[in-house]
C-alpha cells in the first residue's frame, strides 16, 4: 500500500479538472476489469475521494462531468446486460452513499448512480433506492442539463423493475412509500409518463 501511495501521490497532488483525469480514472477502471486487484483498486479509490470532493466545490464543466462517471463506475466500456462486477462488492457502497449526501447536487452524481444500478449495481436495488431519495430530497430543482434524457431513462428504467418487485411492500410499507413518491415526483416534474403511471400504481 505504501508503494501505491507513492505511486499515485503525483498524481492526487496535481489533481485538476481535466480530460488527463478522466482518463486516467477510466484506465485505472479497465485496468481493474482485466487485473481484479481489489484491495489495490480500493485503496486508491478511497484515497481518490477526497479530491473529487474539492473538485464539486470549485469546479464545474465537461471535464468534471466525465470524472464521476469513470469515478463512480458509471463507465462507458461495460458490456451490454452486465448486472455485477468483481470488484462492486456490499462493503464498497459506501461511495455511493456519501456521494449520494456530499455531491449529490452535481448532475452527473445522480445520472452515475443510476447508470451503475442499470449495469454493475443491478443487486443492490434497495440501497439503490436510498441513494436517489438522498439526492432528489436534497437537490429537488436539480438541473440535469446535458444528461437530462439519459437520467430520466435509467431512472425510469431502474423504478419499473423495483416497483414490480416491490409493489406490495411499497405499500404496506409507508417508510419505503415516503421514498419511492418523491422519486417519482422528481421524474414526473421533468416530463416522465411512465412516473406518472408508476405513482398511480402504488397510490
Amino acid at each position: 500500500k505504501n508503494e501505491i501511495d507513492n505511486l499515485l501521490k503525483p498524481f492526487v497532488d496535481s489533481f485538476s479538472s481535466t480530460e488527463e483525469t478522466a482518463s486516467f480514472i477510466g484506465e485505472l477502471v479497465s485496468a481493474e476489469d482485466y487485473l481484479n486487484k481489489y484491495e489495490q483498486f480500493w485503496h486508491i479509490w478511497n484515497n481518490l475521494y477526497p479530491k473529487i470532493k474539492e473538485l464539486c466545490l470549485t469546479q464545474r464543466g465537461y471535464h468534471l462531468k466525465e470524472i464521476i462517471i469513470n469515478y463512480l463506475l458509471a463507465w462507458r466500456w461495460w458490456r451490454e446486460g452486465i448486472e455485477e462486477w468483481h470488484s462492486l462488492k456490499k462493503e464498497n457502497l459506501s461511495l455511493y452513499t456519501n456521494a449520494s449526501k456530499e455531491i449529490g447536487n452535481i448532475p452527473a452524481v445522480l445520472y452515475s448512480v443510476v447508470k451503475v444500478l442499470n449495469s454493475i449495481g443491478t443487486n443492490f436495488k434497495d440501497e439503490g433506492i436510498d441513494w436517489i431519495y438522498t439526492i432528489v430530497s436534497n437537490n429537488k430543482s436539480l438541473h440535469l442539463d446535458d444528461l437530462e434524457s439519459n437520467t430520466l431513462f435509467y431512472l425510469e428504467k431502474f423504478l419499473r423493475k423495483f416497483v414490480f418487485i416491490n409493489r406490495q411492500k411499497i405499500k404496506e410499507e409507508i417508510k419505503l412509500k415516503n421514498k419511492v413518491i418523491p422519486i417519482l415526483d422528481f421524474i414526473i416534474e421533468r416530463g416522465s409518463i411512465h412516473g406518472y403511471l408508476l405513482r398511480e400504481s402504488i397510490l
